[in-house]
């Protein structure tokens, strides 16, 4: 009884080792077919697509020709006049408020260009960029109610996401013509609370962007067209644009 079940011991891991083989064989051979009918660029290419798509900084190819809008509005319908110095006084002077200070333009009014995925590209022109770096200030609290400019208090600023940032949110920004998109978390991700009620996003932070001069000397000045739009849903109010 112990030979007989010796031999079937032998027997079945005989089975079991051809077995095993065959498989690797098989295996071995599909993968030898893949190889075979693969082209020699398309690992390469998988790869550089790979590396392209693993982060937004990275600008895409243009996909798109990017057609400038007159949509985008400001909020600010306010009298008076600012000139957009330190020492403006007559910004949104009202006859009503005898107040010395009424209307400066550090009064917190919050004005900036509102956009929304009706409103399309708008296009600006950065002039004398050395440094490779784009950021914008946006407000992101704003939603349809409130387009007039009126003055908002403290708990009416609370990032409202059901309009101002929906899950169907997609932020468009376009650099020299190359598009990236930010979908809802990828934008909030881009947030940089700089200070209490500022949301800046960086668009661009590439000391490449602009070429060096010879002899590791900056010397290179170009003019960099920025545009930017929203799809989808939502409402954001461009306040700031920083270059250097």
């Amino acid at each position: 009884n112990a030979d007989v079940k010796a031999a079937a011991d032998a027997d079945a891991k005989a089975i079991a080792d051809e077995n095993a083989k065959a498989i690797a064989d098989a295996k071995a051979n599909v993968n030898a077919n893949i190889k075979k009918n693969t082209p020699k660029n398309s690992t390469k290419n998988k790869k550089k697509a790979d590396a392209g798509n693993a982060s937004n900084d990275q600008l895409d190819t243009p996909t798109e020709t990017i057609v400038p809008s007159s949509q985008w509005k400001s909020n600010c319908n306010r009298p008076g006049h600012c000139d957009g110095s330190t020492n403006s006084y007559n910004c949104n002077r009202s006859t009503q408020n005898s107040c010395l200070l009424s209307g400066h333009n550090t009064n917190d009014d919050q004005c900036g260009l509102l956009g929304t995925p009706d409103n399309g590209w708008l296009v600006l022109t950065l002039a004398d960029v050395t440094e490779g770096i784009i950021m914008v200030k946006f407000h992101t609290w704003k939603t349809e109610t409130q387009v007039g400019g009126d003055r908002m208090l403290e708990e009416d600023r609370a990032l409202g996401e059901g309009e101002a940032l929906p899950d169907n949110f997609e932020f468009d920004f376009a650099i020299d013509g190359k598009i990236v998109t930010w979908n809802k978390l990828e934008f909030i991700k881009q947030w940089h609370p700089v200070e209490r009620m500022v949301q800046v996003f960086v668009l661009l932070d590439d000391v490449h962007f602009v070429s060096n001069g010879k002899n590791g000397k900056k010397n290179a000045v170009k003019d960099v067209e920025l545009a930017m739009r929203l799809r989808g849903g939502g409402l954001l109010d461009l306040t700031h644009v920083y270059w250097a």
